[in-house]
Formats: structure tokens, C-alpha cells, sequence
């Protein structure tokens, strides 16, 4: 009873240790599953940054593109060129979660001066425009004037004209007035290319600096991306081969622990076959020994009331006796008497030893002598 009851133990505490490694399994699942799902969700915004940074290098593009086309812009150009601008400026807003935020506030800032120097040159060009407006609209008004005064001749002097000296041709208020217009629309138009140029020569620079400074943002986002990229297969990789090993580890465990059960419970198995082998023979022994002892009960007891009558036949031929003998002293009858005597107590000391010896087996002294 103590052995199966060890082998149940063992059973029991199998059972327990296997469902303690299933329960380990699962959280290892469980884990594992949210894992992935983290390293999803951050592979998920890795590439949304991965689009902005495609959607906002077309939208550079296009923005670069509409620069090209400043000479012919008019009030909602203007306003267009504005909007674009700012809706860069929210795009380039966003990636200040995941860059330095006086990088992205520097190109924010060379776009918005780039803005400010385009509407500038645009200015310039209306008000150049407007001065060559203004010397068209001057220009035929002094011509009509020239040819008014042109046709005035010149009179001499002396008689008849003939002998006079033929004036000199002085200046006319339409050419002084031409001259100083003329002179005053070219240092107008001087100034005016002058600070074209310079404003040109900035915005060029401008450009430059800007183009540089997108290009190394969009460079360094890039690679930070593909480090993330890179940090992000790699640890994938990683848990991939710690998971592998955790369960592996497990599973060989698990092996381990029902080659193990195995071995035991085939041992006590075996112990079992044997002890139930062993507990039928010791029944059958057992019930040998009872039929043994009922047979010896019955014989004794058979024996016991054998003797027991026999003791008292043989009793009460010596008291018979012994009363013969005391009336009869003087018979001559008196050595049969005694031979009688003798020979019943000869039989009841034998009966007597039996019943020694049945007492003698019954406590265990002495063992039975079968014969046939």
C-alpha cells in the first residue's frame, strides 16, 4: 500500500511539474505574441515616417518648381506659393518627435526667408515693370512736343535776312526735359536691377543653404530611419532566437521530465507486478498455513477429546483396581491386579506424552514429523 501510494504521488506530482511548464509555455507565448505585436506597431510608424519623408521630398520638388516660374506670377501665385510654404512648414513640424527640433526650426526658417525674398523680387519686378509703364506713357508725349518745336525755323538777322548769322540751335524744354526723364528712368532702372541682383544673388544663396540643409535633414532622417530599421530586425532577430531557445529549452525539459515519469513509473510499475506477485504467493502461503492450522485444530482437538476419554478408561481401571485390592489383600488374585495396573499406567503415560507433544507442536516447539 505504501508503494502504490508513492507511485500515485509521483503520478500526481508529474502531472503538477507538466502543468507548470504548459502555464510557462503559454506566458512565454503570451509574451512573445506581444512582443511582435510592439515591434509591429513601431516597424507600422517606421514606415509612415518612411512616406513622409517620400511624400515631403516630392513636395519639395514641387515646391523648388514653383520658383521657376516667379516672372510670370500674379496675386494668387502669391498666395499659392504661401499656402504650399506653410503646409511644408506643418510637414516639416511633425518630424520634430524624431529629430532635433533647432534643425527642423533652421529650415523652417530659410523657407520662410526664401518666401520673403521671392515676394520681394516679385515686388521689384512690378515696380520695375511700372517704371517702364511710366517711361512708355512719357515717351510719346515728349516726341509730340520734339516735333511741335522742330517745326519752328530759326530766323536771321541783317537785311532781308540775307547777310544776318543764322542762330544758334538752343535746347528745347522737350529735350532737357527728355534728357532729365531719360536720365532719371535709368538710374531708376539701375537701382532697381541693382537690388534685383542682389536680391537674386541672395535668394541663390538662400537656396543653397536651404537645399543643403534639406538635404542633409532628409539624409539624416533617412539613416536614422534605417538605423531604426537595422535596431528593429535585430532585435526581432534576437527575440526570434530567444524565443527559440525558451522554448526549446522547455520542450527538452519537458522530454527530460516524461523520460523521467517514464522510468519511474515503469520501476514502480514493475515493483507493483512484483509486490502483487509477491502478496499472491504470501496469500496462497497464507492459506496453505490456515488449512494447515484448520487440519492441526481439528487433529488436536480430535486428539485432546481421544485422549480425554482414553485417559479416563484407563483411570478408572487403576481406581477399580486400587478398590480390588484394598477389599482383597490376602487374594491370590493380587499379581494379575497389579500387571492391570501397570499396564494402565503404562497407557496413560503414553497418553499422556502425546498430549505433551500436541501441546509441544501447538506452541511451536517441536515440528510436525508427516509420515506416510
Amino acid at each position: 500500500m505504501e508503494r502504490s501510494g508513492n507511485f500515485y504521488k509521483a503520478i500526481q506530482l508529474g502531472y503538477i511539474l507538466i502543468s507548470i511548464l504548459i502555464g510557462c509555455m503559454a506566458y512565454n507565448s503570451l509574451y512573445e505574441w506581444q512582443e511582435i505585436e510592439a515591434l509591429e506597431l513601431g516597424n507600422k510608424k517606421i514606415d509612415e515616417l518612411r512616406k513622409e519623408i517620400n511624400n515631403i521630398n516630392i513636395q519639395m520638388i514641387k515646391f523648388s518648381l514653383l520658383g521657376e516660374t516667379i516672372l510670370e506670377w500674379n496675386d494668387k501665385d502669391i498666395e499659392h506659393y504661401h499656402a504650399r510654404r506653410m503646409a511644408m512648414d506643418s510637414m516639416l513640424c511633425r518630424f520634430k518627435a524624431t529629430y532635433p527640433a533647432e534643425r527642423i526650426d533652421s529650415v523652417r526658417s530659410l523657407l520662410e526667408d526664401k518666401e520673403r525674398q521671392m515676394f520681394q523680387i516679385v515686388r521689384l519686378m512690378d515696380e520695375q515693370q511700372s517704371i517702364n509703364k511710366k517711361i512708355a506713357n512719357q515717351i510719346p508725349v515728349i516726341v509730340q512736343k520734339s516735333v511741335q518745336e522742330q517745326s519752328k525755323k530759326p530766323k536771321r538777322k541783317g537785311f532781308l535776312g540775307i547777310f544776318g548769322k543764322k542762330e544758334g540751335t538752343k535746347p528745347t524744354t522737350t529735350t532737357t526735359t527728355l534728357r532729365s526723364s531719360n536720365r532719371n528712368m535709368v538710374n531708376e532702372q539701375k537701382a532697381q536691377s541693382r537690388r534685383l541682383s542682389e536680391q537674386a544673388d541672395s535668394l541663390a544663396a538662400r537656396n543653397a543653404e536651404l537645399n543643403r540643409q534639406l538635404q542633409g535633414l532628409i539624409c539624416q532622417i533617412e539613416k536614422k530611419v534605417q538605423s531604426d530599421l537595422q535596431n528593429r530586425e535585430s532585435e526581432i532577430t534576437a527575440m526570434r532566437k530567444k524565443s527559440f531557445m525558451q522554448i526549446g529549452g522547455l520542450m527538452g525539459f519537458v522530454l527530460l521530465l516524461l523520460v523521467i515519469s517514464y522510468i519511474i513509473i515503469h520501476r514502480d510499475a514493475k515493483n507493483i507486478k512484483r509486490y502483487k506477485r509477491k502478496t499472491t504467493d504470501l496469500i496462497e502461503q497464507l492459506e496453505q498455513s490456515v488449512q494447515q492450522n484448520e487440519v492441526l485444530i481439528t487433529s488436536r482437538k480430535k486428539a485432546v477429546h481421544t485422549i480425554t476419554h482414553e485417559l479416563r478408561t484407563p483411570l478408572t481401571a487403576i481406581t477399580g483396581y486400587t478398590e480390588l485390592l484394598r477389599k482383597e489383600c490376602n487374594s491370590g488374585n493380587n499379581g494379575q491386579y497389579i500387571r492391570n495396573i501397570l499396564q494402565s499406567s503404562d497407557r496413560m503415560r503414553d497418553m499422556l506424552n502425546t498430549l505433551l507433544d500436541f501441546f509441544r507442536l501447538d506452541n511451536g516447539k517441536e515440528q510436525p514429523r508427516l509420515s506416510p
